[in-house]
């Protein structure tokens, strides 16, 4: 199986889910930003730990889920994919 690691925002920066296995992700609806409590665009769920992580069959399976659509406008129709990803085998 394997998972999706977050590895930091595609614009630079720092996130807080930078270096974070993706646990739960939907982005037609709204999330709560993980240390500073506001809304944010999408519901993202990340952990450091890699047995918590959302496992995946294929990474097929996984880009679909990187891509996702919102059903919002560009730029807000794939908000994941603001984030750089590798596709790693879990333990």
């Amino acid at each position: 199986m394997i998972g999706i690691r977050l590895l930091g925002l595609a614009a630079g920066g720092k996130s807080p889910y930078d270096g974070q296995w993706l646990v739960e992700y939907d982005p037609t609806r709204q999330g709560v930003h993980p240390t500073r409590g506001h809304r944010t665009l999408a519901h993202l769920v990340c952990t450091s730990d890699p047995g918590r992580a959302r496992r995946f069959g294929s990474a097929a399976e996984a880009h679909a889920v990187w891509t996702a659509p919102s059903g919002r406008p560009y730029p807000l129709d794939r908000p994941l994919t603001a984030f750089h990803i590798k596709v790693e085998e879990l333990p």
